[in-house]
């Protein structure tokens, strides 16, 4: 289990016995750590794998941890998942020990039927959707991602303008209520009040698992932190927590890098470093090196200080562009110098936001530069896709508002409000 480990990831895999918090630097081998720990643990400590519970943020780095184990063990662990499958696992299991309109069958709300539910309510309440939908939703998610008691009299709380928002949250959270659904933020808010309000109910999971792990901890936000507190009380000597907070990228998501200030506190967590680096030259590294000396005096003593055997290759550069439209000719200028050594195939340009495509293609036209854009619809979020997926949601849980609404529209039957513009069919409802 320990084959191929250097120095430090082979400390991080042989320590048990009292909680371990692993600051781990980007491309050090983070996800080879977690894998060989499973492997360790049920080699080495005898741990049945439906006994490790090992959280993730992404269904891709949970069933590429899995994967890997299982190449490993030729045994597939059940128990990796993202902190969103696990609360999917209690919830359909346990949700009536809540004690509201809810059943096991409940579907789950992605953020279109989200939006379409809240644009709704806000149209009942006489405000306009355009306006306030986005603001209505921030602010619901927020309350979720933070307070784990009643979020309607923790928004009602707020100060202004959030707090307006709390008769709508009311609605939103009876029109899910009544659909038997739960939107993403419910999933863990549920799970985690469930486990709170029900000790019985929360003593089951706790005894179901010896071994607790949890990857990039440095997204997690306060419900999340909670969750980890409350499932691994039994067994707190036998959790492990990888994250780094210099790579926090899910912040506008509720993210709490300060949960890894908070975990070395109250778990009295021995702290292990990984800071060799594996991905970049060491000209990159300085930079980052550079970049990470100045932060706030708070986060000092969790900088890491990485390194790497790679050979150079090439410079950093640094081009500070007076405005979109210089940066945006500066970069198909530098694509132009390099096409002499290398195909335009070898070459990517990273963009923030989708929306900056726009400039950047008018460049490339102008310097002759052919392109592709890599960006598209996920399959589940295409319109035919969704539309299937609503008439199935509707055969399993005729509550569901949301699916009853697609369905009831498409193909068009003519069916709407009397005043529409263009109903014209022969059957008009109001809703």
């Amino acid at each position: 289990m320990l084959k191929g480990l250097n120095q430090e990831q082979k400390a991080a895999v042989e320590h048990f016995g009292s909680p371990l918090l692993l600051l781990a630097g980007a491309g050090s081998g983070k996800t080879k750590v977690l894998t060989h720990k499973i492997g360790y643990l049920i080699r080495e400590k005898g741990l049945r794998p439906h006994r490790i519970l090992a959280i993730t943020f992404t269904k891709k780095a949970a069933q590429e941890m899995a994967d890997r184990v299982e190449t490993m063990l030729a045994i597939k662990p059940r128990s990796v998942s993202t902190f969103h499958s696990f609360c999917v696992r209690v919830l359909r299991e346990d949700i009536a020990s809540l004690g509201m309109n809810f059943d096991k069958k409940f579907i789950i709300y992605d953020q279109t039927d989200t939006k379409k539910t809240l644009k709704d309510i806000l149209k009942r309440f006489n405000i306009d959707p355009k306006e306030e939908a986005d603001d209505a939703q921030k602010t619901i998610s927020k309350a979720k991602q933070t307070y784990r008691g009643n979020i309607v009299e923790y928004i009602a709380s707020l100060p202004f303008p959030q707090n307006q928002y709390a008769e709508i949250a009311n609605a939103y959270q009876r029109d899910l209520e009544q659909s038997n659904a739960l939107d993403y933020d419910d999933l863990i808010h549920y799970t985690t009040a469930l486990f709170v309000n029900n000790p019985e109910t929360l003593g089951k999971w706790q005894d179901r698992y010896d071994f607790f792990m949890v990857d990039e901890f440095q997204e997690t936000n306060e419900i999340q932190y909670s969750l980890i507190k409350l499932i691994s009380r039994k067994n707190r000597n036998n959790i492990f927590v990888v994250g780094d907070p210099f790579q926090t990228i899910y912040t506008w998501r509720g993210a709490v890098p300060e949960n890894i200030l908070k975990f070395g506190r109250e778990f009295s967590a021995t702290e292990m470093r990984l800071e060799k680096n594996y991905r970049s030259t060491k000209k990159i590294l300085d930079v980052a090196n550079l970049v990470l000396a100045r932060v706030d005096r708070m986060w000092a003593d969790k900088v890491l200080t990485l390194y790497t055997d790679k050979e150079e290759e090439g410079e950093v550069e640094y081009h500070d562009s007076v405005d979109q439209d210089s940066e945006n000719r500066h970069i198909a200028e530098q694509i132009k110098d390099l096409i002499s050594t290398h195909s335009y195939s070898d070459m990517a340009v990273l963009i923030r936001m989708s929306f900056l495509s726009r400039g950047l293609e008018s460049s490339f036209m102008q310097y002759g530069i052919p392109y592709e854009i890599v960006r598209g619809l996920a399959f589940y979020e295409r319109a035919e896709v969704k539309d299937l997926l609503c008439y199935l949601r509707l055969i399993a849980n005729t509550r569901d508002r949301a699916a009853f609404d697609r369905v009831v529209k498409t193909p068009a039957r003519g069916i709407g409000k009397p005043d529409c513009p263009g109903n014209s069919g022969p059957v008009r409802m109001c809703s």
